[in-house]
């Protein structure tokens, strides 16, 4: 039996024969995103986005100065508070780089949209035992809230509900209603736990004790109402309880259990299981699931912030960039720099200088695509008695 690493080059390797076995190409050379014929030459929001855009999409280099501009116009739509406080009226997205932003993100942008709507937000903890099902201790558990949601099972520590919260699906369940892996849905209620004390009222927030038995959702998208009249009622679908199972491995050793027989650190690593409800909220998300959605005209906010431990690439920022419909709707989260740090500026500049410089492979390949286009149009003049259209 091959390795896993071996198979893995099988398969690029089968896999690019099989792309070059293509014979014919056609290379789309605007961005259908945007109107080319009047909506540009009228419409300045639209052509401002549309400049940065075209630039990000570019197949050539992009020289210091033109990229010390692009970077210098985004971190002009960085939002005040007060602006953002006023969208918040509409539900808001986020779409962000790192999965370590969109938690603490979607925490804020969940309490104040609820804040603004003047809802009570319901909020519970997910249930972290080790799997072995020993208690953990105090300083595991403070750990664990602070982890990215793709690293515990796609279930966040922390859970928020208020009628109305926008959801994100976390598996495929049930497909026939639109409840697939990253579907958005719409909070609607709550089945709390039998033992729940009564609500306070009064209260912005109020802290449940158990994690609930269930969230009543509406898939995005479903018409079950139309097609079965009272089988579902308000287009709901019951989201239960779930495990979660997902293993940490922490930066320096540990006290793992709350019963342990001493408070020295040991263990690095600790197999986690974790019960609540397997949904994520939907208000910020990766620019990987963003790839494909129109925000259009809704509320929209992007970091695009590079990230100091990491790089990105020119489609981290393309993508974000490129979800609004015009330039006055696109929004940064925060400065690309803080205000007058010129090693900052200087830092962020250099990071999407070499974001936005195409990688060697990428220009010949393009290589290879322009003069695959080329033929493909000398072959249909050719045949269909057009002439060259190259």
């Amino acid at each position: 039996m091959p390795s896993s690493s071996l198979t893995t080059s099988v398969s690029r390797y089968s896999g690019r024969k099989a792309w070059e076995a293509v014979k014919h190409c056609v290379i789309l050379k605007e961005q259908h995103r945007f109107p080319t014929s009047g909506g540009l030459d009228d419409d300045q929001e639209l052509r401002s986005l549309y400049s940065v855009v075209k630039l990000l999409s570019q197949e050539g280099e992009v020289d210091l100065d033109t990229c010390t501009r692009l970077c210098e116009r985004l971190n002009s739509r960085a939002m005040e508070p007060a602006a953002m406080a006023a969208m918040l009226k509409r539900v808001p997205r986020a779409v962000v780089l790192r999965h370590k932003v969109r938690s603490p993100l979607n925490k804020l942008l969940v309490k104040n949209h609820a804040k603004v709507l003047n809802t009570q937000v319901i909020a519970w903890r997910c249930v972290d035992r080790a799997s072995n099902g020993r208690a953990l201790s105090p300083q595991v558990l403070r750990s664990l809230d602070g982890l990215p949601c793709n690293q515990t099972g796609d279930m966040p520590a922390m859970q928020y509900f208020f009628p109305g919260v926008l959801y994100i699906f976390n598996d495929n369940h049930a497909p026939h209603v639109n409840w697939t892996n990253n579907t958005t849905c719409v909070g609607h209620s709550i089945v709390v736990h039998p033992d729940e004390p009564a609500f306070a009222a009064g209260n912005d927030l109020h802290v449940l004790r158990y994690p609930p038995l269930a969230v009543m959702v509406c898939p995005e998208g479903l018409t079950m109402a139309s097609m079965s009249p009272g089988l579902l009622v308000d287009n709901c679908v019951p989201v239960m309880q779930a495990t979660a199972s997902f293993t940490v491995r922490f930066p320096e050793p540990m006290v793992m259990y709350k019963d342990a027989a001493d408070n020295t650190p040991r263990e690095y690593t600790i197999s986690i299981k974790r019960v609540g409800i397997p949904l994520d909220h939907a208000m910020a998300v990766t620019d990987f699931y963003a790839q494909g959605v129109s925000f259009k005209k809704d509320p929209f906010f992007c970091h695009i912030n590079p990230p100091p431990d990491s790089s990105i690439r020119r489609a981290n920022i393309l993508v974000p960039v490129s979800r609004p419909s015009l330039w006055d709707a696109l929004h940064l989260v925060a400065p690309l720099w803080p205000k007058g740090d010129v090693q900052e500026r200087k830092r962020v500049i250099q990071a999407f200088m070499r974001a936005v410089k195409p990688r060697p492979e990428y220009v010949k390949e393009m290589a290879r695509l322009h003069d695959l286009a080329s033929a493909t149009w000398a072959e249909l003049g050719d045949r269909y008695g057009l002439g060259s259209l190259a």
